[in-house]
């Protein structure tokens, strides 16, 4: 997916994922920042703010990457995300990743589907949401994902 030409969003996308996620086979954090030009994937538990978080003043979407359980805890340990303001999904169709692992509820969506239909709706319409839906496809077919631009860990 590396090879695949970066989409040119405007809108910053950074993904804070828990680190139990990153050992996860079809994660699919690594995959939405190798696609994205504007975007930062960073592990962890806890920061005291956002800008700690990236390691610079940010301005853009923060997206929590790991099962709802490890999200929910993410949220929990950063009581500063309370301060942004929250956006709430609501997806047209079941997750395509409920096929491979186990969703709590009918609106859960992996974080490349999630990004995809932020980005349909905020920056690049639904041209941008099927590159990435497209990038979903291929790696539950199989396809390598190791050849994924490191992320920064944050300890």
């Amino acid at each position: 997916m590396a090879s695949a030409e970066p989409i040119d969003n405007r809108l910053f996308i950074l993904i804070l994922q828990h680190p139990r996620e990153k050992k996860e086979a079809l994660a699919t954090a690594a995959a939405t920042r190798a696609l994205l030009h504007r975007a930062e994937l960073v592990v962890g538990l806890s920061w005291p703010n956002l800008a700690r978080a990236l390691g610079r003043s940010v301005d853009g979407v923060v997206v929590l990457d790991g099962t709802w359980k490890e999200a929910k805890t993410l949220w929990w340990r950063n009581p500063w995300l309370l301060k942004l303001h929250r956006l709430v999904l609501n997806p047209p169709r079941k997750s395509r990743y409920g096929r491979v692992r186990r969703e709590p509820r009918r609106e859960a969506l992996s974080t490349i589907e999630a990004v995809g239909l932020l980005m349909k709706h905020l920056d690049g319409g639904p041209e941008t949401e099927a590159r990435l839906l497209g990038a979903l496809d291929r790696l539950l077919a199989g396809d390598d994902p190791s050849d994924q631009p490191a992320e920064r860990v944050s300890r």
